[in-house]
């Protein structure tokens, strides 16, 4: 998922569990973060990217303390994008044993445990 489609999906869920001030916070720390990641898969970022985005901030005048607040935020998404990705994955998972078990128990399916029919 690219980054920006992360960022927007991630503020879109914090309304009920975090203060309307918190959300315009993340927001205005979510701007800057959504320029230097631009569409790069959520996936794909490393600790590398991380001390780069840091590094330009830091570049740019800004104070420890700033960078600190974006990198707390870029934190809460990344933590909340491994959780998509848990549910992503373990529905998939559900599905395709499902898929399974309605294949195995097709026309020629047989309850468990009883023998197989002997070839003449």
């Amino acid at each position: 998922m690219p980054f920006g489609e992360a960022a927007e999906a991630f503020l879109k869920e914090r309304p009920g569990h975090i203060s309307e001030r918190s959300i315009q916070f993340e927001k205005e720390r979510l701007k800057p973060l959504k320029e230097f990641f631009g569409d790069k898969s959520i996936g794909k970022i490393r600790g590398d990217d991380i001390r780069g985005y840091q590094r330009v901030r830091r570049e740019a005048g800004l104070s420890s303390k700033t960078i600190n607040m974006d990198v707390g935020v870029l934190r809460l998404l990344l933590k909340r994008a491994k959780t998509w990705t848990i549910v992503y994955r373990s529905r998939r998972c559900e599905a395709v044993s499902e898929a399974a078990a309605r294949h195995r128990e097709g026309p020629d399916a047989r309850p468990e445990g009883t023998p197989l029919p002997r070839s003449r």
